[in-house]
């Protein structure tokens, strides 16, 4: 018995399937940032690398202290885009993370915690400054601006291992066991020296701006879409985005000038884990 092979859809057929399941133009493509939090390495490939994990290590970050940032990506070619969706990073869990604040009464505040692999310890106040505490409020999942470091067991004597003492951060890295000087262990450190931070928070997804355009020139391109709510917008956001264009922005603002509400960040991140741009 002969099998016919099965045929091959083309025309308005094809045309209806790709409707239906429009690819990600994003993905592996080429892309920039206005800046980046990790000045010697390139992360904004990470948001087109197809890894939606929303974790630290998988997301791109734009430098400290900014007022406007953005994200691009090349499509390669004009497009003709459906839909985005956004994945933006969440703060880990105590048992995702490397770090914990203890002690505190708010969030965002609290004695540093370290795990080791094998339990916890804390750090020592020894020459422990705003950028080693900014260093600590990333790594905990909060910003690194305007950071209050609290010594001498501020918010009470820890329990294990001193694990980090001496830190010396440059301010732009993600774990304090990558910041220079830091020696596991110290013996020259009581826990009534145990360094704590105050960090801040807010929203940095909140206010942002999606443009297409047809140039590296976003400005002048197409916003088709505007989040203006008070509230921060959930970390995963599917945006209908119905236009055409070869270059998709993720902008976000913070102006010295303006009123924002008490959920946005003080000043503007991008940190963002993958951007899907559908289409075909």
């Amino acid at each position: 018995m002969v099998q016919s092979l099965p045929m091959r859809q083309s025309g308005p057929v094809q045309a209806r399937i790709q409707k239906m399941f429009p690819e990600n133009l994003a993905l592996k493509k080429d892309t920039r940032m206005s800046t980046r939090f990790q000045t010697a390495i390139d992360t904004s490939v990470r948001a087109v690398d197809g890894n939606t994990e929303q974790r630290m290590r998988s997301c791109t970050m734009t430098a400290s202290g900014q007022q406007q940032v953005w994200w691009q990506v090349d499509l390669g070619t004009e497009r003709s885009v459906s839909h985005v969706t956004v994945y933006y990073q969440t703060k880990q869990s105590d048992r995702e993370a490397r770090i914990r604040l203890g002690g505190g009464r708010i969030a965002g505040s609290g004695r540093i915690e370290l795990f080791d692999g094998t339990q916890w310890g804390t750090v020592c106040d020894d020459l422990f400054d705003a950028k080693d505490g900014g260093v600590a409020c990333v790594m905990a999942g909060y910003l690194p601006d305007n950071v209050k470091v609290r010594e001498e067991a501020y918010f009470g004597s820890g329990s294990g291992p001193i694990l980090l003492d001496d830190l010396m951060c440059v301010g732009n890295e993600t774990d304090l066991t990558s910041c220079g000087n830091a020696f596991l262990n110290r013996p020259n450190c009581r826990h009534n020296e145990d360094v704590g931070v105050e960090c801040q928070g807010g929203s940095t997804m909140a206010g942002f701006k999606i443009f297409v355009s047809g140039s590296k020139e976003w400005q002048t391109g197409h916003e088709c879409y505007h989040h203006s709510d008070l509230t921060a917008p959930p970390d995963v956001m599917n945006v209908t985005c119905s236009t055409h264009g070869r270059y998709v922005t993720f902008y976000n603002e913070r102006k010295a000038s303006t009123v924002y509400p008490l959920t946005y960040s003080k000043f503007a991140y991008i940190q963002l884990c993958e951007m899907e741009v559908l289409g075909q």
